[in-house]
């Protein structure tokens, strides 16, 4: 199985009780719990960028001749981190805002 792949369902269950505990428990705990998910929030896309900015230049190092697809798969893979990003910061301030 892909080790990214892996990450990413590791990630959603470790995720997965936090974001059970933000939407039905107790004051305290539900901040907690929402800043814990905010924080993987930032983790996440900034793990993701670093890790396609290095995997297209190691290309681009490799194959210079292959930078405009090179470049055109980096531009969309950034573009989806920062879209998922985005919804992911949407969904943590509705949380916030249930209160």
């Amino acid at each position: 199985m892909n080790r990214n792949l892996m990450l990413f369902m590791g990630l959603i269950v470790t995720l997965a009780p936090f974001v059970f505990i933000a939407a039905t428990g107790q004051s305290i705990t539900r901040n907690v719990a929402l800043t814990i998910i905010f924080i993987m929030c930032i983790v996440g896309p900034s793990l993701a960028i670093g890790m396609t900015g290095h995997a297209s230049i190691a290309a681009l190092g490799r194959n210079p001749s292959a930078a405009p697809k090179i470049l055109t798969a980096m531009t969309i893979t950034l573009l989806s981190v920062e879209g998922v990003a985005i919804v992911a910061f949407l969904i943590v301030w509705q949380l916030f805002a249930k209160e």
